[in-house]
């Protein structure tokens, strides 16, 4: 009986070696990669090192993080995040150094010039989010802004006419739009009655 329970529990608690890890925008040093039927699964306390390829970095901005099998399995486990960096953008500037660099999940700002509306985007795994844009002057074809100023700020309404012969697309002679980070929305225009 004492056998049977002996069993029972190295069944259930038994230290599981850690497989082969995937990971996702990243590989293992050559060896390991090379090497790998031989050398996995893994035993407790070994560790490796890593690398992201290139356009994404470690959680911790490591070039080889090193990952070290554990009972609970590889610790940390190993992730490769996306880069963005800030870049040029047309009739705008990012709040940051041009040299920074951010991982998924960093936010920044960025302005739009002449009127400094100032937006957010985040890093994500497609880049950032939303895409980062800034609009010259609207200009609205066979219709005009009947505000007198040419600065709107973020979330502001600014009310449009539409020349003699021509209505917004709900068939009024006046319409509505708001300044969005998107841009104008909804977008103003004048169509042929």
């Amino acid at each position: 009986m004492y056998l049977v329970i002996l069993y029972i529990l190295n069944f259930f608690f038994k230290v599981r070696p850690c497989d082969y890890p995937h990971i996702e925008n990243g590989a293992l040093t050559e060896y390991y990669e090379y090497y790998k039927e031989q050398a996995f699964p893994a035993q407790l306390g070994v560790g490796i090192y890593y690398r992201c390829l290139d356009g994404y970095i470690s959680e911790r901005e490591e070039r080889w993080p090193l990952i070290r099998c554990t009972k609970a399995g590889w610790s940390p486990a190993p992730k490769c995040l996306k880069k963005c960096s800030p870049g040029y953008l047309e009739n705008g500037r990012f709040l940051s150094s041009y040299w920074n660099t951010y991982k998924e999940g960093d936010e920044i700002s960025y302005v739009c010039s002449p009127h400094n509306l100032e937006a957010k985007v985040t890093c994500t795994k497609n880049g950032w989010s939303p895409t980062p844009t800034c609009t010259s002057k609207i200009e609205i074809q066979n219709g005009y802004f009947s505000e007198s100023k040419n600065r709107f700020n973020l979330n502001e309404e600014a009310k449009y006419g539409c020349q003699i012969g021509y209505t917004t697309p709900e068939g009024n002679e006046l319409g509505k739009t708001q300044c969005l980070r998107e841009g104008w929305t909804p977008l103003p225009k004048c169509i042929s009655e």
